[in-house]
């Protein structure tokens, strides 16, 4: 039976959202219904795509101990090839049972270098919990340097075939090992099972649901209202000579009697008339790569499967050469991989990017492209459930940009942007791909998106195009399935589309399943956020919206150093000086080993003293800086729990801090000083839907300011110690011996071991600036009424906005001094204040508790 999810708030605001939508998706409405009422949608379910299925977001810190490439023979920036002490580096992280940390401190290492190293041999990690890691992807950051392509003895006839240097893989073959047969039929998009025997399943095991029939009978529905007479060469197709295949991997959470139950849904109607195996499914889970920039070495001009005529002038297309454009510089691959990403990696001069290929539920996201434009950028490959997200091609264009290829099922591209000049289409490589979301994406749609004729169609069904942005062939009439007198490919199996913007389809038949709205996006920006909130109730913090604007990420840390992009925001130590004018150095982007709780972690901030305060008692410090405009700097501090018991030796009282100082610079053209806004919360959690924050602006003690006028700086110091068990209810008592520790007795001094995350700052202009200086909100957290009051009479509000963090509005109003938010779901809002007459817009985050 097919799970209900009634979240019957959520319901209740979507309903709300509706009322006030001005061009809301019949598409995704019926979705909803199809919840409430058990029936088959016309929208497949994506909200299961990505990592641990986008429920948490990729990993902020990690536990498993640091190896770092310099110590075993690595050098930076030497020009000298670093790849046999990167494969030294990485046995070593594979030989602890818990796995490791391979990182790599700021400078160039050369990883493939033909003048000492195989350039067939790949990089390869096989063992999960390994993490390759930088010290970031900008300007001071890490760069692997792939100098020289990699080989295959094929690659001369077969140009495709240079293997990904970078290779995540546990050994396993691409054909999985048989466990039992389905015995019955079940509808797409719902989670249950009945197999011959399920003694060989357990709960929490990784399977594959796998089909390969040859019937004319599913061929024929497989292809309907098409047929193979409209394919080119019917008889070579490999949909007809290897069969109707589908592989689709999930997570058994379920398990009763013969009947197994699913994590994520079925993408593929089960019909038991055909050849329906479960088949076991070993892969690594959690794996990364993160925080550097790739770069490789093909510089020439890219001409599809054809070598650089700047070498070869004149050579045909796939002649012995064109490895160079087609795959000779590949980055990374993951292969039966789980819960893996790839993140913050800034790619160049690369042949192929990167590949998810027999994997599931992995995500790419933060990712770009620069240089030159190469053969195509981030793509799955036979994977389930993926999520390819905000990654941006800067380039002239990528041939095929982000996408899917082969027996992919269920992964969604959101967010991802490709030059819309038609030089780029977006991945679409044939070989059986079915439930494709493209969200929010901005490109080439039907153009340049790979397959043999062999291969086609490029896509079977339920591929959705929603809200989609961009250029196709041609601006009008355009055609998902372009007969075979127009061209042999380009064959698209009736698309659902919603919300498409910048050209139009065909009134053809059969060119699409549905396609509303066409020339205006729907209200529902991202179906895959919707979808998301939905099943959760509540979008994750993982997700940064993009409304109202200004907007930034909660949770979420940057240093950028000495770079003036208009503001930073560092830690800082200086452990020894009492003045507090002298910010102190800064701490390293990555410590070299784990600290002292054996956690690896964002720049563990390091000590610094205030002025009035015993030096005995330690303090983090936070500095944020700006310059020539208006920021506010806002910081959100996570408590974690501190254990200094006798029985715990990992924490001692040298790892505790009692006070959290808070040290802005602010170089203000109008030279105006605004009051740092600091909450706490004791939830070490990532989703700010259950943390508990607490608004501790009133209790800092401002302890130093500057004499200079204008103000440069302004410290504050806020002590935990002020704060009850009341308020934070996770905390422990420390007294002056670690013997007096109890858990039970919490009325004493409470202490902090860890910042997680701070935010960075808002920018406004002079009048905005001016104009949020006298407006007055509060309580914040508030639970009931939120009250707005001007404190100088010649600024007047105009209107007043509450919206969630989906980017919708759950209130609006004029001249409102009060809101009652008792109604309304706890968590992030933004409030949005616009100034009578003149226009000025200013935004507040609001914590509704």
């Amino acid at each position: 039976m097919k799970t209900i999810l009634p979240y019957l708030v959520c319901f209740f605001l979507l309903f709300q959202l509706h009322l006030q939508a001005q061009n809301p998706s019949a598409l995704y409405q019926n979705w909803v219904d199809a919840q409430i009422n058990n029936s088959e949608p016309i929208l497949p379910t994506f909200s299961y795509a990505g990592y641990h299925n986008g429920e948490i977001g990729l990993p902020a810190s990690f536990s498993q101990p640091v190896y770092n490439v310099t110590n075993y023979g690595a050098v930076a920036n030497d020009g000298i090839s670093d790849k046999s002490a990167i494969m030294a580096t990485i046995a070593a992280a594979e030989a602890n049972p818990t796995g490791g940390v391979v990182f790599f401190p700021p400078g160039r290492f050369v990883v493939n270098d033909g003048s000492v190293d195989d350039l067939s041999e790949v990089i390869r990690i096989s063992k999960s919990n390994i993490v390759i890691k930088g010290s970031g992807s900008g300007v001071g950051g890490t760069e692997l340097y792939q100098k020289d392509n990699t080989t295959h003895p094929d690659m001369a006839t077969k140009d495709w075939v240079c293997p990904y240097l970078f290779l995540f893989w546990n050994g396993e073959d691409s054909a999985n090992t048989y466990i039992t047969d389905v015995v019955g039929n079940a509808d797409r998009e719902t989670f249950s099972l009945d197999v011959a025997d399920a003694s060989s399943i357990s709960v929490g095991q990784w399977v594959e649901l796998y089909l390969k029939d040859t019937n004319p009978t599913l061929l024929a529905e497989e292809l309907s209202p098409y047929t193979t007479a409209d394919l080119y060469q019917p008889s070579s197709l490999k949909i007809v000579n290897d069969g109707v295949q589908v592989r689709e991997v999930h997570k058994v959470v379920g398990k009763n009697g013969n009947t197994i139950t699913f994590k994520e849904p079925l993408h593929r109607t089960v019909d038991v008339s055909y050849n329906w195996k479960i088949n076991n499914f070993k892969a690594l889970e959690e794996v990364g790569i993160q925080d550097l920039k790739y770069t490789g070495g093909f510089i020439w001009n890219h001409i599809h499967h054809r070598a650089p005529q700047e070498l070869y002038p004149g050579e045909p297309v796939s002649g012995p050469h064109a490895y160079l454009s087609s795959s000779g510089w590949s980055g990374v691959q993951f292969n039966h991989v789980v819960n893996g990403w790839i993140s913050n990696v800034a790619f160049s001069n690369m042949s192929q990017v990167a590949q998810f290929k027999f994997s599931a539920n992995c995500t790419a996201i933060n990712n770009t492209y620069t240089g030159n434009p190469g053969h195509n950028f981030i793509v799955t490959n036979s994977a389930t459930g993926c999520l390819i997200g905000k990654n941006i091609d800067y380039t002239s264009g990528i041939w095929h940009g982000c996408g899917v290829n082969g027996l992919s099922i269920g992964n969604v591209l959101w967010r991802n942007e490709s030059p819309q000049n038609g030089n780029s289409g977006m991945e679409v490589h044939a070989s059986q791909p079915r439930t494709t979301l493209f969200d929010v994406c901005k490109g080439g749609f039907f153009f340049q998106q790979g397959g043999s004729t062999g291969a086609l169609p490029n896509h079977l069904r339920h591929m959705v195009l929603w809200n989609f942005e961009g250029v196709s062939y041609q601006s009008n009439g355009v055609k998902s399935w372009r007969p075979n007198a127009e061209t042999r490919y380009a064959k698209f199996l009736m698309p659902i589309i919603s919300g498409l913007k910048g050209f139009t389809m065909s009134t053809n038949a059969n060119q699409y399943q549905e396609n509303e709205s066409q020339g205006t996006h729907v209200d529902e920006e991202s179906l895959y956020e919707a979808q998301l909130a939905y099943r959760l109730g509540s979008l994750p913090s993982w997700i940064d919206q993009e409304a109202p604007s200004p907007f930034y990420p909660i949770f979420h840390y940057d240093d950028f150093g000495a770079e003036n992009r208009g503001y930073s925001v560092q830690v800082v130590e200086n452990p020894d000086s009492q003045n507090e004018a002298q910010i102190g150095k800064r701490i390293s982007d990555i410590p070299d080993a784990a600290d002292s709780n054996n956690e690896f972690t964002e720049p563990r901030p390091a000590i610094r003293i205030p002025a009035n305060q015993p030096r005995d008692q330690r303090a983090l410090s936070i500095v944020g800086t700006s310059s020539n405009t208006n920021y506010e700097l806002e910081a959100w501090v996570v408590m974690q729990t501190v254990d200094v018991s006798t029985n715990n030796p990992h924490i001692s009282a040298s790892d505790i801090y009692k006070y959290v100082s808070f040290w802005t610079e602010q170089r203000y053209a109008n030279g105006g000083i605004s009051a740092l806004e600091a909450f706490v919360s004791t939830n070490y959690t990532n989703n700010v839907t259950t943390a508990t924050w607490t608004n501790v602006t009133s209790s800092l003690n401002q302890i130093a300011t500057s004499g200079q006028n204008p103000q440069t700086y302004i410290e504050s110091v806020l002590d935990i110690s002020a704060y009850t068990s009341s308020t934070f209810t996770l905390a422990f008592k420390y007294t002056s011996s670690p013997s007096a520790w109890s858990p039970t007795n919490r009325n004493g001094t409470f202490y902090i071991s860890d910042v997680k995350y701070f935010v960075s700052p808002t920018a406004l202009s002079n009048e905005a600036f001016e104009f949020k200086n006298n407006i007055r909100i509060y309580p914040n957290p508030v639970s009931n009424t939120l009250n707005i009051r001007v404190a100088d009479k010649a600024f007047k509000i105009g209107s007043v906005s509450l919206f969630n963090v989906i980017g919708k509005a759950v209130y609006s109003g004029k001249n409102t001094e009060t809101i009652n938010v008792s109604n309304i779901a706890k968590g992030i809002y933004f409030l949005r204040l616009k100034e009578a007459n003149k226009g000025n817009v200013i935004t507040k985050k609001i914590v509704i508790r």
